[in-house]
């Protein structure tokens, strides 16, 4: 038996879509009777007097691969079937599923409304309708804590190509974790699978996707003041970490400048793993409310710590950790992060 709620509700949403149409009439919308048929739903409806067919699959997920294999199965059913218009419904679906719809010819229609079908007698394209079905919970769960070490590593390794155990030991999470990331990305179809493993391919879109979820403040942060200058800071911070034996690594701008050293900054940023307040003092820090010039962050997860790079004698985060910690800031941070993207990051890409 198939999805039978998600054919209901894709039923429903087709019959209110061809409804408002004025000119369409006489409309029936039937699941496929034969239970291991080629598609869900057909329609049948009058266009001006003119009968017309709708052949839909339906999809509970409108990601970029479910929407290629339901494409590919409707193309097939329009080979017997030319007269047929194919159309794909799911409950939201994504830009990148929509080209790939539009590109072979065939509709689509989510739960909200929105539509494109394009065919002899009839054109129909609605967008903007906010759409409730919309899920952030899938994008929150590819960039949680430590699904957020899988997709770390494979953008601080771009081109590498994975076997899932390999991965999941570089990132130290458990092979289930791993398997539903790689589930993921292959969905968006982020990534290529082959018999080697998995390489991802779209490292930007990765990317971008993480910075709209992440947010810096996820750190424990501190903010302190000093009067020494910058250089000075990161100085005294890093012999003090050494002398206690303290993981620590410069990020944000301070960590930007060595990656591209045409960016300027006046406030030290830094994680440091244990020992925060010990080491501020130590360094002559002076907690503030306001005005500060250092923020010392206690990481929400160690994964901030991987592929950390040692630049004359100071530990920076990687580029891509660099890059989420300043996208977001004020004060010329997107400026840095854009740059540090171009000249660091694409160089790799």
């Amino acid at each position: 038996m198939k999805h039978a709620l998600a054919e209901r509700d894709g039923a429903r949403a087709l019959q209110i879509c061809l409804s408002e149409v004025p000119f369409i009439s006489s409309i029936i919308i039937e699941p496929e009777s034969n239970p291991v048929g080629h598609y869900d739903l057909i329609a049948t409806f009058k266009v001006r007097g003119e009968p017309t067919t709708i052949v839909a699959e339906v999809k509970a997920n409108g990601q970029p691969r479910l929407a290629r294999d339901a494409v590919n199965q409707l193309l097939r059913i329009k080979t017997n079937q030319p007269n047929w218009y194919p159309v794909l419904i799911a409950p939201y679906i994504s830009p990148e599923s929509a080209g790939i719809c539009r590109d072979a010819g065939i509709g689509y229609l989510d739960l909200a409304g929105n539509a494109y079908l394009a065919f002899d007698r009839l054109f129909i394209k609605r967008e903007g309708r906010k759409n409730p079905f919309v899920s952030t919970r899938a994008l929150k769960s590819l960039y949680h804590i430590k699904s957020s070490r899988v997709i770390r590593v494979m953008l601080c390794n771009p081109g590498r190509t994975w076997r899932i155990n390999d991965l999941r030991r570089e990132a130290n999470v458990s092979i289930g974790l791993t398997s539903n990331v790689k589930r993921m990305l292959m969905d968006r179809e982020w990534v290529d699978e082959n018999r080697n493993g998995i390489t991802l391919t779209r490292p930007e879109a990765l990317i971008d996707g993480w910075s709209k979820q992440y947010s810096f403040n996820r750190n424990q942060i501190t903010s302190f003041y000093s009067l020494d200058d910058p250089v000075a800071i990161e100085e005294k911070l890093v012999n003090e970490c050494r002398r206690n034996d303290v993981r620590y690594a410069f990020t944000s701008f301070s960590a930007a400048a060595r990656y591209a050293p045409a960016v300027r900054y006046r406030k030290v940023t830094v994680y440091i793993d244990s020992l925060l307040s010990r080491i501020a003092e130590e360094s002559g820090l002076k907690p503030v409310i306001s005005g500060a010039n250092v923020l010392l962050a206690e990481p929400y997860d160690e994964g901030v710590f991987y592929g950390c790079r040692d630049v004359d004698g100071t530990v920076i985060a990687n580029p891509v950790q660099v890059y989420l910690d300043l996208i977001h800031r004020k004060d010329r941070g997107r400026e840095a992060a854009e740059m540090l993207r171009k000249q660091v990051l694409e160089m790799h890409w």
